[in-house]
């Protein structure tokens, strides 16, 4: 078997024609007619919000919105949420079953029902009357030569803009469909076919050729007109003949459930539980099943704006049909394991290494080439193709040369145990491999490790290149190396460049050096130095591979790829980047193939207009120019105001009188990656900058106060930094009649009547005034001494305030600072210490998430008011911030027996919201006694230790107190080693004897010096 692959490795290399099997041209990629299973598929249905599991017709308004008739109700989808329109939010709605639905070129959304016709007009649904009566059932609706035509149990053409109705009347049947061409609007009735030409109704018998059939489709495909009945599927062809539409030679002879042509003049042919892609009498493509379980039943089919193909289930929702020119090959297409690290465009086509060894690509399946014989290891890692055409394969464990004629040239056992990342040959003949062990040559008769003779500092290589002057560059998990004429260089005068993980190095077309790093960006050789574009200017931070075509570039990472425009590398321009495939989010499952994968050399080939890439899910081709008019950007819509609890889909320019709480609604429709879509929004006239989110779609204003004001909102997708043009709301807050001008010009001219007459009533006043002089001076002087007591009497409080905690009523930092100079000169002078205490309240963060921020004050009284019980009066409590209380305890004594106390007071206490709270309240302590003198200490010094002391029973479980207490060998610099060393250092240094809670001293116990104590 081995030989047998080989010879045909050695064939291919004398056929280079059969390269193109592996590299289809542009030209064919474009004709080539783009499959139902290699479309990226996406549903909705029910549990995405759709009112019920049917589509029988979409239609894409103005605005971008997508609009589903179910039978359950009519439903506008913008990518992330489905607005149901059902008999709760209009009557109309109520009872008729949805057919069809039509956006006219009047900007007008017309909804055919099995009763009625309903036409939307800005915010509100209304039937539509013809004479002052219903037009019944609807089917079909139509635009052709500036009118709108409507059928179903009558015919009538509709004006636009006017929307003025005449009936056009027949002897036909029902219309069950109808299509326009450029001549003509053909109608289809359920017994016969006419059509409209310069406004004059045809009628086209077709009961003799079609007899016993009802006529349901009607579709334009191949330059003629097919027709879908109850018994199959027909073509009208130019000369008038009427004849079955054959289908590989054969006719369709089962009912026609839908039919469709899309824009790449592909004919959709939904049957029987069945859908067909046809073009040109050739089936495409037959499905029979939806996700591998049931089968499908489509009734409709819609192209949007950017090309996507929607198709209507009766049974399965909605579904989205997307090519963005990317296609997966794994598992079905021949691979054992999905898994792909390495790709080679070798003299015989396309090859690929992966977790089940190496397999030959020629376009459409992979041929496993059996070498297990000859490799380490089963991974094919990386490979090379050196001059005489040998294959160099570079596995997860050692590496291996193959000749052309299928005989293993050469193995290298020291190589064994390590992973081969990288394989290059330079001018000279030499190999160099790279490894996570270091670099290595191979100079044709001995493998030398050059890792430092080279000085490179980092053993661990990710990848090797050798550029266009034969300069060799070694990316590491520390930084570039290069290479040239004996010497080597490691960018020292780039900080980054010289310790970052670089993970690819690459040259463009003009000789520049571009460098891809893990997580930092991409730097480029610039006049002077490196030109860095960082992680945050790009859609990824990673790089996998960089390829250049023409202007763009083609950056693969661990999260998808993206086109880099090549004016982006240029320092001064704006960064171009767009997304091709995204593997990252809660949609990079779900809405396309899933890439990138691996780090090294040969992670990715561009080759034409085609780039190959490896993945977890196996060969990863994508066409880069099947975007070529590129993406436009998503735009964002206003979709109304909820005004203290009213909603207006289009609000009045004044509000109500009164309205100051309003919530504006936004969003955009965009149906790939809209979990992607980052909005900013601002109201200008109150808000003085953007405010950004990511997911909310509201925003919300409280209290405004009158004036006139303009919403606008922007949008963005994650991977760019250009927001879209705004989308406005013009606003006006009516004012009371206090905030009117008029009112407020009232108000002054009392307040200056009021001055006027107070003035006149002083001049009077000055006259009994100066009689009664010396009696006021005493009744002043009085004033002014019970002022003064006043002032000193709120002084006095005032500073009673300043040291007290607002909400737990006790002492705070301010006051142990005004009192600790004193407690520490009684300590010194009375040679007593005392005891340091800090007390901090468990899983607080946790409790306020869960609970809100007014249960875990109440939290916080609480545990003030049990610490005030537990402490004496010549004892100092006070909040030390946040869920922390410090407690200075003037005791001698050991601390146990207080502590025991705390503890279990804590433990019974019955705390407000007690049945709510996520766990039982408990409190991390740490103790320490503050010494009269000694060890060089101060009273920092005691405070660290104590917190300390509290981390450490933080970090082993919680729920406990610890004292750490400077034994004899602890050294005379202790109060500076305090403040560096950690918490664990501290525990394991053995200076300290250590008391404290049962339970925390069985959890720190490996951590404890022989002195210490246990409670």
């Amino acid at each position: 078997m081995l030989t047998r692959w080989l010879f045909v490795l050695q064939g291919l290399l004398l056929l280079p024609q059969m390269v193109l099997l592996a590299y289809a041209s542009p030209q064919q990629t474009v004709q080539t007619p783009i499959l139902y299973s290699q479309y990226h598929q996406r549903q909705w249905n029910t549990v995405d919000g759709m009112p019920q599991v049917s589509a029988l017709s979409m239609v894409q308004d103005a605005d971008g919105y997508l609009w589903v008739a179910t039978e359950g109700g009519l439903a506008r989808f913008d990518g992330y949420r489905f607005t149901v329109f059902d008999g709760q939010s209009s009557p109309l709605f109520l009872n008729p079953l949805l057919r069809t639905l039509y956006h006219s070129s009047d900007g007008t959304l017309w909804v055919g029902s099995s009763s009625r016709l309903i036409q939307r007009k800005g915010d509100e649904f209304q039937e539509f009357f013809h004479q002052q009566q219903s037009i019944g059932s609807v089917e079909a609706i139509a635009e052709f030569d500036g009118m709108l035509y409507v059928g179903g149990d009558s015919l009538h053409q509709i004006t636009l803009p006017e929307h003025q109705a005449t009936a056009i009347t027949h002897e036909s049947g029902p219309i069950t469909a109808m299509l326009t061409t450029p001549e003509r609007l053909w109608v289809a009735h359920t017994d016969s076919l006419a059509y409209i030409e310069q406004g004059v109704y045809h009628h086209y018998p077709v009961s003799d050729l079609l007899p016993q059939q009802q006529l349901l489709h009607l579709a334009w495909h191949d330059g003629r007109l097919l027709i879908g009945t109850s018994k199959g599927l027909y073509q009208l062809a130019a000369t008038g003949r009427i004849s079955p539409y054959l289908v590989n030679g054969e006719p369709i002879t089962e009912p026609v459930q839908m039919l469709y042509q899309d824009r790449h003049q592909v004919l959709w042919l939904a049957i029987t539980q069945q859908l067909w892609q046809i073009q040109r009498g050739q089936l495409l493509e037959q499905i029979s099943q939806l996700e591998n379980t049931t089968r499908p039943w489509f009734v409709a089919a819609f192209e949007d704006r950017v090309g996507d193909l929607w198709l209507g289930s009766r049974t399965h929702g909605l579904q989205r049909l997307r090519y963005d020119g990317s296609r997966n090959y794994g598992v079905t297409a021949g691979l054992k394991e999905p898994y792909i690290w390495a790709l080679l465009a070798s003299d015989s086509g396309l090859l690929v290494g992966g977790n089940s060894g190496l397999y030959h690509w020629d376009g459409q399946v992979f041929s496993r080439m059996d070498l297990e014989d000859l490799l380490p290891n089963p991974v094919v890692y990386t490979l090379m193709q050196d001059a005489e055409h040998n294959l160099w394969l570079g596995t997860r464990r050692g590496m291996v040369t193959v000749e052309p004629q299928g005989q293993l040239l050469r193995q290298y056992p020291s190589l064994d145990h390590l992973q081969i990342n990288g394989m290059l040959q330079a001018a000279n003949g030499d190999v160099w491999v790279a490894t996570f062990a270091g670099l290595f040559r191979w100079d044709g008769k001995q493998l030398h490790d050059e890792t430092s003779t080279l000085g490179i500092q980092s053993p661990r290589i990710r990848m090797i290149f050798i550029d266009r002057q034969q300069r060799l560059w070694i990316a590491t998990a520390e930084g570039l190396y290069r290479y040239s004429e004996g010497r080597t260089e490691n960018f020292a005068d780039d900080a980054l460049l010289s310790s970052t993980y670089v993970s690819y190095v690459g040259q463009l077309d003009d000789d520049r050096i571009v460098i891809g790093t893990f997580q930092t960006g991409i730097a480029v050789e610039a006049a002077e130095g490196w030109h860095w574009l960082s992680a945050a200017q790009l859609p990824a931070p990673s790089v996998l591979f960089i390829g250049q075509q023409q202007q763009q570039l083609y950056v693969s990472s661990f999260n998808g790829v993206y086109q880099l425009s090549l004016d982006s590398l240029l320092p001064g321009n704006e960064v171009q980047a767009r997304v091709l495939i995204d593997d990252f989010g809660l949609e990079s499952n779900v809405d396309g193939v899933r890439c990138c994968n691996g780090a090294g050399n040969n992670k990715g080939v561009l080759r034409g207009q085609q780039l190959f890439l490896p993945s977890l899910n196996g060969l990863v081709v994508l066409e880069v120019q099947a975007d070529a008019e590129g993406v436009k950007l998503p735009l964002p819509r206003v979709e109304g105001i909820d005004i203290e609890g009213q909603w207006f889909s289009q609000p009045p320019a004044k509000l109500p009188l009164g309205s100051r709480n309003l919530r504006i609604q936004y969003t955009a429709p965009w149906f790939y990656r809209n979990s992607a879509l980052r909005f900013r929004y601002r109201l200008q006239g109150y808000d003085s900058s953007w405010t950004e989110v990511i997911e909310r779609r509201e925003a919300f204003y409280t209290n405004l106060p009158a004036g006139r004001y303009h919403f606008e909102v922007q949008t963005r997708l994650s991977d760019s930094n250009q927001w879209s043009e705004s989308a406005r709301l013009s606003l006006e807050v009516p004012a009371f009649w206090y905030e009117q001008w008029w009112a407020r010009l009232l108000t002054g001219l009392l307040l200056l009547s009021l001055v006027w007459l107070i003035y006149r009533y002083r001049l009077r006043t000055l006259e009994h005034a100066r009689l009664e002089l010396r009696r006021k001076v005493a009744e002043r002087t009085a004033e002014l001494n019970r002022a003064n007591e006043q002032l000193a009497a709120a002084n006095q409080r005032l500073q009673q305030v300043s040291v007290t905690d607002a909400l737990t009523g006790l002492h705070n930092r301010r006051y142990l600072n005004e009192v600790i100079d004193h407690l520490l000169a009684r300590s010194v002078r009375k040679q007593e210490g005392f005891y340091c205490l800090l007390v901090d309240i468990d899983n607080f963060k946790l409790l306020n998430d869960q609970l809100g921020h007014a249960a875990g004050d109440d939290i916080l009284v609480a545990m003030g008011q049990l610490l005030s019980q537990q402490v004496r009066s010549s004892d100092h409590l006070v909040r030390w911030g946040g869920e922390e209380f410090l407690i200075v305890l003037d005791l001698t004594d050991p601390v146990h027996d207080f502590m025991q106390r705390l503890m279990q007071a804590i433990a019974d206490h019955s705390w407000p919201h007690q049945a709510e709270l996520p766990a039982a309240i408990s409190c991390s302590v740490g103790v320490f006694f503050h010494p009269p003198e000694g060890f060089q200490w101060n009273w920092s010094s005691s405070l660290i230790l104590a917190d300390k002391a509290m981390f450490i029973v933080k970090q082993h479980g919680k729920s406990g107190w610890l004292q750490l207490e400077p034994n004899p060998k602890a050294p005379a610099e202790l109060a500076a080693l305090v403040v560096k060393l950690t918490p664990e250092q501290l525990l394991q240094s053995g200076w300290f004897d250590c008391q404290g809670s049962t339970d925390t001293l069985a959890r720190i116990q490996p951590g404890l010096s022989s002195n210490t104590i246990e409670s």
